[in-house]
This record gives C-alpha cells, structure tokens and sequence, in this order.
C-alpha cells in the first residue's frame, strides 16, 4: 500500500506486447499501453484489442521508499 492506494500490479502477459511508456509532462502520470496481436499477422495489421493504462506517478516513486 502506497499513501493509501492498494496497488494492483498488472501480470505480465507474454502474448501481449507492451510499448509507449510516457511520462506526463507535469510529472504527476506515468502512462503506458499495451496490444494484443494475432499471430498469423505482423505488426499493426493483426492487432486484435489495445488498453492504455496510467498511474499516479508518486505511486511508483514513493514504492521505493
């Protein structure tokens, strides 16, 4: 638990590929998205469903305290 949150790590999941992290510009979001692809097609084309997720940014830092 982080400043009150309870924090549901993401699992990891291999056919899904992860890309974009990006961090707010004021610094308070940490953003990032993910993509499932079918497998007979390559690259954009076979892309099936898409989530994009964000954090609070002091969750993430105020964890390695």
């Amino acid at each position: 638990m982080a400043n009150g949150l309870t924090l549901n790590p993401l699992k990891y999941e291999s056919n899904w590929r992860y890309y974009c992290p990006y961090m707010s510009p004021d610094g308070k979001y940490f953003i990032y998205s993910r993509k499932y692809n079918n497998p007979e097609k390559k690259g954009w084309a076979g892309v099936e469903k898409g989530e994009v997720y964000w954090v609070n940014a002091d969750v993430l830092f105020d964890a390695k305290k």
